[in-house]
């Protein structure tokens, strides 16, 4: 008997690393802002379907070893919050690939990208004093600008 007694004791400790792990979870979904990385959030979603697993099969050891009540209701006790914390994690995943979704239809229905937008200098544009003389400079300034060809140099530049 006393080597059962060993057994079930080292898999009372491997359960209680579980439980930690999960614990280390709920901490890590709790304190998750925009800021987050989404490929964090996905790794430990993987990270917490490998962790029921590995408690399933520990609990289920356990319990052909010593089927009690308090051994049932140590599985429903993880298995909830099991389930509390992948929703929340599926939820927050589902959340940012829709807003992550919209950003990219919306770039894509404008015509432009998530590039940061580049504020370009004021353009002075040149008045006309009236005199005869100074008409044909002031004529091609005012073509080049509002014709577009300095404004599609400048675009080219940007993008």
């Amino acid at each position: 008997m006393p080597w059962k007694s060993d057994q079930l004791q080292g898999l009372f400790r491997q359960r209680g690393v579980c439980k930690a792990q999960l614990t280390k979870m709920k901490s890590f979904i709790d304190s998750c802002d925009s800021k987050t990385q989404i490929y964090d959030i996905r790794v430990r979603f993987q990270a917490l379907t490998d962790l029921l697993k590995k408690y399933d099969e520990i609990q289920n050891q356990i319990e052909i070893q010593d089927d009690t009540e308090k051994e049932i209701d140590d599985r429903l006790e993880f298995e909830d919050k099991y389930f509390s914390i992948k929703a929340k994690m599926d939820e927050y995943l589902s959340s940012r690939d829709n807003s992550e979704e919209i950003l990219s239809e919306r770039s894509v229905r404008s015509g432009t990208s998530n590039k940061p937008l580049l504020k370009l200098p004021a353009i002075k544009l040149p008045t006309f004093d009236g005199k005869y003389e100074n008409w044909l400079s002031f004529s091609d300034t005012f073509k080049q600008i509002n014709g577009g060809s300095m404004l599609r140099v400048v675009t080219s530049v940007v993008e």
